[in-house]
């Protein structure tokens, strides 16, 4: 019972650890396609939430390319996920 306390914590602890887009290795951000992010509506209901990006405007889990999904917006950045590889990028 008490090798479950700890998994919690480590789980808790992997999103304050997203990197950056610029802190992932150069070979890998020259895979992934270019984002330019525009404008962001920020809302505590995730529902309401929306990022222009590439002058697409996307809710979470919007695909910006078939390998390139936005998972979360938050109030500076947002997650983006591609091909498995997790990042973040400010706005």
């Amino acid at each position: 019972m008490a090798a479950s306390v700890p998994a919690p914590a480590s789980t808790s602890a992997r999103p304050a650890s997203t990197p950056l887009l610029s802190e992932l290795p150069a070979e890998l951000r020259g895979k992934i396609p270019k984002i330019t992010i525009t404008g962001s509506v920020y809302s505590d209901s995730p529902a309401q939430r929306l990022l222009l990006v590439n002058n697409l405007v996307l809710a979470q889990g919007g695909q910006v390319t078939p390998d390139l999904r936005l998972e979360e917006i938050q109030p500076r950045s947002s997650v983006f996920n591609y091909k498995g590889t997790r990042f973040r990028v400010m706005h």
